[in-house]
């Protein structure tokens, strides 16, 4: 799952926290659990909607991890996790380059949320909503934008002849 919601705050409480991964992941599945969480924000007044990185959500009992995966077109993502928090990345990187940052800090699990072949130590480990919802926020939460490896490419229509 590339994206996922959790909600915090019990029935009848004023005030709830619904917790959407932003990202990386499927364009689709991203701005779908966007697009869901702000119909809940919508039907519960006094909520809010927070929004994380999904790969800080990793179900997995390690403080610290490589979260990787697959960016397509030959190129790969890696982002180190530590203690819930983003410490650099996503970024994109090509198989080497990765192999390089994993290096850096072998003591550290290699966490993907899909299968990865090329990467035989990755283990699967996909977002879990409830380690979502007990993560300990950012002093500066992030904006509520999917997190995207790439700028969206979209192809221009051609002239139209008259």
């Amino acid at each position: 799952m590339s994206a996922l919601l959790a909600w915090g705050g019990a029935e009848g409480e004023e005030s709830a926290e619904i917790r959407v991964g932003l990202g990386p992941g499927a364009y689709a599945g991203v701005r779908a659990a966007l697009a869901a969480a702000t119909g809940l924000v919508l039907a519960r007044p006094g909520a809010r909607i927070v929004g994380l990185p999904s790969v800080c959500a990793y179900a997995t009992d390690a403080l610290a991890w490589h979260a990787v995966g697959d960016a397509r077109r030959g190129a790969w993502y890696h982002t180190a996790v530590e203690g819930g928090r983003c410490l650099e990345g996503p970024e994109i990187c090509t198989l080497e380059q990765l192999q390089a940052r994993l290096a850096a800090r072998p003591e550290w699990p290699v966490l993907t949320a899909e299968e990865i072949s090329a990467l035989p130590a990755a283990r699967r480990a996909p977002a879990d909503a409830a380690r979502l919802l007990a993560l300990v926020l950012e002093a500066t939460p992030r904006a509520l934008e999917p997190i995207y490896l790439r700028e969206p490419y979209i192809t221009l229509p051609r002239p139209r002849a008259l």
